[in-house]
């Protein structure tokens, strides 16, 4: 059989990428894309050695494993350990779900191109028949308002001493509070704002979240009291997400 090895890491390149897009889509993150070209850039490497003499055991399942593991860490890190194990076990798994497929339905190079691909644009899909249940939203943090677009989650049931929690990007705080939760404005924030910590467990991982007591805010005209919202961090790719009992 004869193999062309820029064929070979071609698909593969690409495969790897789309699974990565894919998972970065899953967990509401901005997509870092030199990072995504860098990792698909080795796995295609990799899957070109296997076919070298003496490098042949590039090919075995341990070693799949192992090269697997290495690009999801090259695209999250930093990640802790729990987090990272199910990013890990998430990318295994649409890996061997999508190559089933491809072998079910005859292996060809269009088929390895072209399934990540549908998969990526049917997750867009139902995201954004989610994101049609948007609102506008008004929060307010003492004389200082603000107005951007929230949807609404029914997985949001955060509470911060019985207060429903709401969470934000970097531009949200940075338009109403001036700047983000960086390490260098923290102890700016903390004696300036009425700071809370709120803890969280959310796909097998557990933690906490910096958040700041608001007002009030307005959801549709609705006005609710009592509200914090959280920093969601850099990678957050939503702008506003609102609480459960705000649908």
């Amino acid at each position: 059989m004869t193999v062309y090895a820029d064929i070979l890491f071609l698909i593969n390149f690409v495969f790897n990428a789309e699974i990565l897009v894919v998972l970065c889509k899953i967990y509401s993150q901005k997509i870092p894309f030199l990072r995504v070209f860098l990792s698909s850039f080795f796995g295609g490497i990799i899957s070109v050695f296997s076919f070298i003499p003496y490098l042949e055991f590039f090919a075995r399942v341990p070693a799949g494993f192992v090269v697997s593991f290495i690009m999801v860490y090259l695209v999250f890190y930093p990640i802790d350990r729990k987090e990272m194990f199910f990013k890990y076990f998430l990318f295994l798994s649409i890996s061997f779900m999508l190559s089933g497929a491809i072998f079910f339905l005859g292996f060809n190079a269009f088929l390895a191109l072209v399934l990540p691909v549908g998969m990526y644009f049917s997750l867009c899909m139902i995201r954004k028949n989610i994101k049609k249940k948007k609102g506008l939203v008004v929060l307010e943090y003492n004389d200082k308002k603000i107005e951007v677009s929230g949807f609404f989650d029914s997985g949001n049931m955060l509470l911060s001493g019985g207060m429903p929690v709401i969470l934000g990007n970097k531009r949200v705080f940075k338009e109403l509070f001036g700047c983000d939760f960086s390490n260098e404005n923290i102890l700016y924030l903390s004696k300036s704002f009425n700071m809370r910590v709120v803890p969280y467990v959310a796909l097998g991982k557990a933690g906490t979240v910096m958040g700041i007591k608001l007002s009030r805010i307005w959801v549709d005209g609705k006005e609710y009291n009592d509200v914090v919202l959280a920093y969601a961090g850099d990678k957050f790719s939503d702008e506003l997400v609102l609480n459960s009992i705000m649908i």
